[in-house]
């Protein structure tokens, strides 16, 4: 049987050819376990000085939780309003993420 090209997505997941013509029965189901989430972050590139400056950048870990879930965690752990917790996305609730967020440093 000749190879044939694979759809596009799956070329991203590293699956250039195929060697049959017709769809494998399995469902992907996204779990905490199955999807992972990282956020990348160019500090450089927005002038992130981590000796001085208006805020405390923090990484935030989270497994089955959304993301305003995660910073109210946060403020009640740390005892300060989630007013002074910023963060640049929501990150999907069934997922293992890492993501940024700021914390001011002088709190309101």
């Amino acid at each position: 049987m000749p190879l044939k090209y694979c759809n596009p997505l799956d070329k991203v997941c590293g699956m250039e050819y195929c060697i049959i013509n017709e769809k494998v029965p399995i469902e992907y189901k996204f779990t905490p376990d199955t999807f992972y989430v990282k956020e990348l972050v160019d500090l450089e590139s927005i002038g992130f000085n981590k000796y001085k400056g208006a805020y405390i950048l923090i990484e935030i870990y989270k497994r089955g939780l959304t993301t305003p879930e995660a910073i109210q965690r946060i403020s009640r752990k740390l005892r300060i309003p989630c007013s002074n917790i910023s963060y640049a996305g929501l990150k999907d609730k069934k997922s293992t993420s890492i993501q940024y967020a700021t914390i001011k440093s002088q709190l309101l």
